[in-house]
Order: structure tokens, then sequence, then C-alpha cells
């Protein structure tokens, strides 16, 4: 539901801010890596995404530094 209502493209960062930080909250490194990504596909193409898709791409490096997952 909330994707839906925040799935406009002017709305993305919030929509990806929102996956972002579910993951923080997430104590399964599996479930954490699912909402990072999600995070990044929303926000991929967004030139406005700046500082959120960097910490997004951090924090999945950090939990899957050789891309394996």
């Amino acid at each position: 539901m909330l994707e839906e209502l925040l799935s406009g493209p002017e709305l993305a960062p919030r929509l990806a801010r929102h996956y972002f930080d579910a993951s923080a909250r997430g104590a399964v490194p599996g479930e954490r890596m699912r909402l990072l990504r999600r995070a990044a596909e929303v926000l991929a193409g967004d030139q406005t995404a700046g500082d959120l898709a960097i910490e997004v791409e951090q924090q999945l490096f950090a939990l899957d530094p050789e891309g394996k997952s």
C-alpha cells in the first residue's frame, strides 16, 4: 500500500528512505539485504537521490562486500 502511494518519480526518494530505515531496524541480514536492494531499485536512475543512494550502496557493500548475495 505504501509503495502504491509513493510510486511517483518525485516521491521515489521518500519511498527508498522508508526501505532504508526499515533495513536499519532489521536483525536478519537476509531481510536487511532485501530491503536495501529494494531501496536501490527505487533510486536507480534518480539524479536527485545523491546522499541516500550512497548510504544505500555503502550498507549493501558492508553486508556483502563481494556482491555474492
